[in-house]
């Protein structure tokens, strides 16, 4: 369980880390480097959020339940 919320945070991290430093180039482009900066990092840390969960295995419980076909 601990993995899975670890994979999360490190990927939620990097990508708002990501997100910020993309944001501050728009933001030094558009004149508002302050707003684009969080706004690139909440964005970048909802994209981590959704990545992370593809990198998750799955669950053992969740293999259980899919049925081998019908009889």
């Amino acid at each position: 369980m601990f993995d899975g919320i670890k994979v999360i945070l490190i990927s939620t991290l990097v990508t708002a880390l990501v997100g910020g430093i993309l944001g501050l180039l728009v933001g030094v482009l558009i004149g508002e480097p302050l707003i684009a900066v969080g706004v690139g990092a909440f964005l970048g840390a909802n994209f981590g959020v959704v990545l992370s969960y593809g990198f998750l295995p799955e669950a053992p419980a969740d293999q259980s339940l899919e049925t081998e076909g019908d009889s």
